[in-house]
Parts: structure tokens; C-alpha cells; sequence
């Protein structure tokens, strides 16, 4: 049996879709929407990710004391520091791999990617109806891989705020036992 290549596949459904062409239309927009939102929760987690390193600079004599670590508080002050500032470093390389952009490699000569757009050309390439859908469901597809990617760096990034969150609070706590 003949495996279906990509593109039967992507004739297949937008021939199964009633009019192909919107249908790619709208799957590209609702994509866009998805990689816009990636990049929004991406700047609220640099934010989060800021006010607490803020917050932890402004108590330079309570970090001197638990970076010295004479007791047994000061020693677990330290640890927890430590802890905080390696979450704090995941979560900027989630934020790093969610809004630096990695483009899989765009079908040549797709109107609808970027790199076509960017030419002078792209209006003088012929095309009929079913080539446009094909060519719109291509680039939709890539950007569904590019909203995979930022999602997968956007997790990387949350959960590692979330600890840094929990380890800013014990350190909270620490520091407030040793001053």
C-alpha cells in the first residue's frame, strides 16, 4: 500500500473542507493568534521573571550574610539562592527558546511564507485556487510548527517561574529569620 505523502494529505483535506482556500485562510489566523499569544505570556514571564531578581537585589545585606553562611539558617539561605537563581536562569532560557524565532524550512515558492513576501516577484507567480490553499495549508503548517516550538519553551519557562516563585518566598521567610 502507497503511503500518502504530505501533500495528498493536504489535498485531501483541503478537498474535504468545502472551500479550501478560506478554510487555510482561517487556520493560519487562529496559528498566528496562538504564536501571538506565546510571545505575550513570554513578556509576562520576563516581567515576573525581573521583579523578582529585583526584589532579591534590593536586600544586599541580608545576601551578604546568607552568601557568608556561618548558621544553619544562613546555610539554608544559601541553598535556597542558589535554587532561586538557577530557576530564575530556566526561565530565561524558556523565554529565550519561546521569542527567538526558528523557522522550520519554508516551501519555496509558497506565497504565503515570509521569505516569498519579502521578494519583489511574489505577485507574478501564477497560481489557481487549489494552489493557493495548498500553498496557504503549507505555511500554515510551518506555523503550527513554530507555535509547537514556542509552547514547548513556554512550558520550560513557567514552570521554572513557578519554582522560582516558591523559592523566592522561602527565601523570604530565611532572610526574615536572619536579619
Amino acid at each position: 500500500m502507497k503511503r500518502p505523502n504530505e501533500e495528498d494529505q493536504v489535498e485531501e483535506l483541503t478537498s474535504a473542507t468545502g472551500d479550501d482556500v478560506s478554510d487555510a485562510f482561517q487556520a493560519i489566523s487562529v496559528t498566528t493568534a496562538y504564536i501571538n499569544n506565546a510571545d505575550a505570556k513570554a513578556g509576562f514571564s520576563a516581567a515576573a521573571a525581573a521583579a523578582i531578581v529585583i526584589a532579591i537585589s534590593q536586600q544586599s545585606s541580608t545576601l551578604g550574610v546568607a552568601l557568608g553562611a556561618e548558621t544553619t539558617i544562613e546555610q539554608w539561605a544559601r541553598v535556597v539562592l542558589i535554587l532561586l537563581g538557577i530557576a530564575i536562569l530556566f526561565t530565561v532560557v524558556g523565554i529565550g527558546l519561546t521569542l527567538i524565532p526558528r523557522t522550520p524550512d519554508v516551501v519555496e515558492g509558497g506565497r504565503f511564507s515570509f521569505p516569498t513576501v519579502a521578494r519583489q516577484h511574489w505577485r507574478f507567480i501564477p497560481a489557481n485556487r487549489s494552489t493557493a490553499a495548498n500553498e496557504a495549508w503549507a505555511e500554515s503548517q510551518t506555523l503550527a510548527r513554530i507555535a509547537k516550538r514556542k509552547f514547548s519553551g513556554m512550558r520550560i519557562s513557567l514552570w521554572s517561574l513557578g519554582a522560582a516563585f516558591a523559592f523566592f518566598c522561602c527565601w523570604t521567610v530565611l532572610a526574615s529569620r536572619i536579619s
